[in-house]
């Protein structure tokens, strides 16, 4: 697989964007939505999970997750941080291209709940900010 470019941010990624004000802001705002949107799910996609700020959430909450990144590097300190939050049973991680996903997620049997935790296009003043929707037919997207 070619190296991501992702794999050179993914050191600093939490200090420059996770912890930033803008980053803890909108995982807030996407966070206090999630059960009404994965309320009922028990398997959950994480599709870019990066750093696993939120896959680690989501096992926390008592859901398993599958989740996957384009970045080695990501997906490496995504693991560290399952494991140092004592949920890495919880979570299933997989370094896989986006192009994959459907086909991945059938594979995995995620059903129909899928959280792609790649913030660009997240935020909409307009629509009132963080945008819940269906963009798949059979997937619960929050993106």
């Amino acid at each position: 697989m070619q190296a991501s470019p992702f794999d050179e941010l993914a050191a600093e990624y939490d200090r420059s964007f996770t912890r930033s004000a803008c980053g803890a802001t909108l995982r807030s705002m996407v966070w206090e939505r999630l059960p009404a949107v994965f309320g009922t799910c028990q398997r959950i996609l994480d599709i870019g999970c990066g750093t696993g700020e939120d896959a680690v959430h989501l096992a926390r909450s008592g859901h398993s997750v599958v989740a996957t990144d384009a970045s080695e590097e990501m997906i490496r300190i995504a693991r560290l941080k399952a494991l140092t939050a004592g949920c890495a049973d919880r979570i299933e991680f997989h370094i896989t291209l986006e192009a994959q996903e459907d086909d991945f997620a059938e594979r995995r049997r995620v059903g129909k709940c899928a959280l792609r935790s790649a913030f660009s296009g997240l935020f909409d003043p307009s629509a009132g900010g963080v945008v819940i929707r269906r963009s798949r037919p059979h997937f619960h997207f929050v993106s």
